[in-house]
């Protein structure tokens, strides 16, 4: 990684007394340390990539068998990271002077054989998406997604079957109450979700607080306080468009309500179904504010894919953060795949 750029004996008399260093990739360089700098005059100059100047630092002189220690990283350039992406480093030594010892760091890794023989090969292998899924935290972060939106999908199908067709087939008293509370998940801010539940919550008892709140089934509910509402409106909607008229024959053709509703409306509801279960895997894929506020973001506990992209931007690591950000557009290409292809076409909600 390191290499100087002339060996000394090739070195022409204009060039002796420097010292370049120069990296495959950028580094950030925090102190050099030189001896036996007899006379000033000397200078220290650090650039990136691009061959543009980040810093120059002048070196006094510390006489015989002398120390003198260069901290490049200084606190107003750490705040910017300024120093964290040298490429090149000259140190000019007029007079005298060595260069005892260089400490830099490097977020990178070793490169193997085959992969600077084969650079493009290799960009394929190790890219930002794969160093995103070496990463222990997001890998728990996917498994965590995963199964959190396939039970929120099932609670949502539970609840939003016989809620959507309670609401489309019959007339009762409550009934205008009922769907205007199920239009509140989806108009209220997502923050304010989360606090509702939050709020809740501190009502129940300790136990159950303790048990759920900042937990895994934090996560699942605050998924499923959206997601739901999203669900029985798709329902509701899909057995409006049912004919009522077939499940009245059954009725007369001596078949119980249930047994009606399982053996006609259900196998004519099927894409709407199908619809409304990927609709609510999409919605709690991409749920983030009631997670951040009911469940929190902690690593490896109750971290999954949206909380990770704000959780990687806040360390600065926008690579991964594309990465993960990555992962969730193909989870919802497919749903959307799914949906298209065997769900319903004529659902308007």
């Amino acid at each position: 990684v390191l290499v100087l750029s002339r060996r000394a004996e090739q070195l022409d008399l204009a060039d002796r007394g420097r010292v370049v260093f120069e990296w495959s990739a950028p580094v950030r360089v925090d102190q050099v340390t030189l001896l036996d700098i007899q006379q000033p005059g000397g200078t220290l100059v650090t650039y990136d990539d691009q061959k543009e100047r980040l810093g120059t630092w002048d070196l006094p002189a510390a006489g015989a068998n002398g120390v003198v220690v260069v901290e490049l990283l200084r606190p107003e350039a750490a705040s910017e990271q300024y120093e964290s992406r040298v490429s090149r480093l000259e140190i000019d030594l007029p007079h005298s002077g060595a260069v005892a010892e260089l400490r830099f760091k490097w977020a990178g890794r070793a490169l193997g054989p085959w992969e600077r023989r084969n650079p493009g090969l290799a960009r394929l292998f190790h890219n930002p998406l794969t160093e995103a899924l070496s990463k222990r935290e997001i890998r728990y972060s996917i498994r965590l997604s995963l199964v959190s939106c396939t039970l929120t999908a099932i609670l949502s199908l539970w609840v939003a079957v016989p809620i959507g067709y309670l609401l489309s087939r019959h007339r009762f008293p409550g009934r205008n109450l009922i769907d205007a509370i199920l239009d509140i998940p989806i108009v209220l801010p997502p923050l304010v979700v989360g606090l509702s539940l939050l709020i809740l919550f501190q009502f129940v008892p300790r136990w159950l607080h303790d048990a759920v709140v900042y937990q895994i089934p934090a996560v699942i509910l605050a998924q499923f306080a959206v997601a739901c509402a999203f669900a029985v409106r798709t329902m509701r909607a899909t057995f409006d468009q049912i004919d009522a008229r077939r499940e009245q024959v059954a009725l007369t053709l001596g078949c119980s309500r249930f047994q009606a509703f399982g053996m006609v409306v259900v196998p004519e509801a099927w894409r709407g179904i199908i619809t409304a279960g990927t609709l609510a895997w999409a919605r709690s894929l991409g749920e983030f504010g009631p997670l951040l506020i009911f469940a929190g973001a902690t690593r490896n506990k109750t971290e999954v894919l949206s909380t990770s992209v704000f959780l990687e931007l806040s360390v600065g690591d926008l690579g991964a953060a594309v990465a993960v950000s990555l992962i969730m557009v193909f989870g919802a290409v497919t749903v959307l795949v799914i949906a298209r292809l065997w769900g319903t076409r004529t659902l308007t909600l």
